[in-house]
């Protein structure tokens, strides 16, 4: 008896055909059946390809019914053995039994690995990883951006070909294999995640054609070493330092084009892990701006901003940026820049002035570091608080800005600092922090990417529940910036805007 409750539990027909029911085999077919019309149905009906993390979890629950199908057919199973024996099954009907539990072993068995590989022990460590770019990113995933229109809350699935569009990670100059990277191509498609070999090369099979790349996220490494450095993705086409404040801006057109199928002699696109730099002082801080800010007063006569070596670096660049809060907002400003080679930035040696005030000033803290040639190698943290200081007292840090030297560049940086601006809204949008994200919309003017500010106006009335209001905003964002710029999740929320 037991027996074939074990064979039912792992074949899911093989007791019943022992047993002499094949009323039970269709009834734990039609079990089956059912849970596959539901996956299918929800699948399709619910989520969209964008949404790869939901379809994931909803894959994993429809597995987790079939193994409550096993056990389900364990328990007929046993209460079967104990009724008088049904009439013998004809030779064809336990044929038909054999084949029927050899593909339910093959259920089960899949079921059982894909829970286990998504619930279960990994090897090895999984490495976290800072952003690369300027903007607030959910995730803890290193993406290298190249530019080009993403519209992140419409993509879909990649369409597989024939032919093979293929890059290469590294660090240290070495290949480094056993990394999960995604690829945004074409501003439309997301990859499923790709695994580099040994040889550091990753590769998804695509149609032929022209293909642009936009973003490459490394999302895992779990064959890191123990308490490995926080790292960035970098690639050859970062912008490089020139007179005037630094600002990591993306070109509006991607300048990784490939045509497939990509010849034998064209050169792999190639993307570096460089670590990421090391604040020494102020320390880090978690970033949340529904509460007060928790950064060290400090000591303007002593204390001194201070950061490990980059090596290769010639020059590093210091900015601070004022942080203002009020009633759970925030909003911050860029304030001061410096250039210099070593290693420590002492306080005294910063601009002050006056204030009416005998509250805590507050400031972030960001660093680049540059090689001889202006190339950027490095760069801390992106977060808005993850270094801040305070000064008491009635002084205050005054500005004292590298500025761009045409008006060209001066035009581009109210476009990038709006850009900026935008992306950390959204950012604060994801912790439902609608005083901050109205406070800092406040400061982002007209030149700006098309329909991103009022997309953000859009979402700001969606969640505050406001669909009146919302409805005709996000559609004016669709109408400026093109479809996808009214991210979907705020469409959700106001279900008559579809």
């Amino acid at each position: 008896m037991l027996f074939r409750v074990l064979l039912s539990a792992v074949t899911l027909f093989g007791g019943h055909v022992l047993n002499r029911r094949p009323d039970r085999i269709l009834q734990i077919f039609g079990l089956l059946v059912t849970v596959g019309i539901g996956y299918a149905m929800l699948s399709s009906a619910v989520f969209s390809g964008s949404e790869f993390d939901k379809l994931t979890n909803l894959f994993a629950v429809a597995l987790s019914a079939v193994i409550g199908i096993a056990l389900l057919s364990a328990a007929l199973t046993w209460k079967d053995a104990k009724s008088p024996a049904a009439p013998a099954l004809s030779a064809s009907s336990r044929i038909a039994g054999a084949v029927v539990s050899l593909l339910g072993l093959f259920v089960t068995g899949f079921a059982t690995m894909f829970i286990y590989s998504t619930i279960g022990p990994r090897t090895g460590n999984s490495l976290f990883f800072e952003s690369a770019s300027d903007s607030i990113r959910s995730g803890s995933a290193a993406t290298a951006s190249l530019g080009g229109e993403i519209r992140y809350n419409e993509l879909k699935r990649a369409p597989v070909g024939p032919h093979p569009l293929r890059g290469r990670i590294v660090m240290a100059g070495k290949p480094v294999g056993g990394i999960d990277v995604e690829l945004t191509l074409n501003g439309t498609f997301r990859s499923e995640r790709l695994v580099t070999n040994k040889q550091g090369e990753f590769e998804i099979s695509l149609p032929a054609g022209p293909w642009t790349l936009n973003e490459v996220s490394v999302v895992s490494w779990h064959d890191a070493t123990e308490d490995p450095p926080k790292l960035l993705l970098m690639s050859e086409y970062e912008p490089p330092r020139d007179s005037g404040y630094y600002m990591r801006s993306h070109p509006a057109e991607s300048p990784v084009r490939i045509e497939l199928p990509m010849r034998a002699d064209v050169k792999l696109p190639t993307f570096e892990l460089h670590p990421s730099i090391t604040v020494q002082w102020p320390a880090g801080l978690d970033f949340d701006p529904s509460k007060p800010s928790a950064a060290p007063i400090a000591d303007v006569a002593k204390d001194a901003i201070r950061w490990s070596s980059v090596p290769g670096a010639a020059e590093y660049e210091i900015q601070l940026h004022s942080v203002e809060r009020e009633q759970n907002s925030m909003r911050t400003q860029s304030l001061v820049s410096r250039r210099q080679s070593g290693t420590e930035l002492p306080l005294a040696q910063l601009t002050q002035q006056p204030r009416d005030s005998t509250e805590p000033s507050e400031y972030s803290v960001r660093i680049y570091a540059f090689d001889g040639n202006g190339k950027l190698l490095s760069m801390s943290h992106a977060g808005i608080e993850d270094h801040a200081f305070r000064l008491a007292g009635e002084t205050r840090l005054a500005e004292d800005m590298l500025h761009r030297t045409d008006a060209a560049s001066d035009d581009q940086a109210e476009y990038l600092q709006n850009a900026e601006r935008l992306s950390l809204i959204s950012g604060l949008l994801e912790y439902n922090q609608l005083d901050a994200a109205r406070a800092i919309l406040k400061e982002v003017t007209d030149d700006a990417p098309p329909g991103r500010k009022v997309a953000m106006q859009g979402a700001i009335e969606a969640m505050s529940g406001n669909c009146a209001a919302a409805i005709p905003l996000l559609d004016q964002a669709e109408k400026e910036g093109g479809l996808g710029c009214a991210p979907s999740k705020y469409r959700s929320m106001c279900p008559s805007s579809r």
